[in-house]
């Protein structure tokens, strides 16, 4: 009986150490996939980061291009 026990204990051991691992390997990918979108986010800075789309009408066209 004792036997079991151990083998038993020993698996849930070794369970237990894999779940750690296996969560202090997500928390680490998280935080550093995180660091790597705004890092290339801020390296791939466009003119359409910065523009704006809107409807307008013929009339303000029409403005637009005899005045500015």
């Amino acid at each position: 009986m004792k036997a079991k026990y151990n083998k038993v204990a020993f698996i849930v051991a070794i369970i237990s150490f894999m779940a750690f691992i296996f969560g202090a390997l997500m928390h680490y990918m998280r935080a550093t996939s995180k660091m790597d979108q705004l890092d290339y986010d801020m390296n791939t800075i466009t003119a359409g980061d910065f523009s704006v789309e809107m409807k307008i009408t013929s009339k303000q066209y029409e403005y637009f291009q005899k005045n500015i």
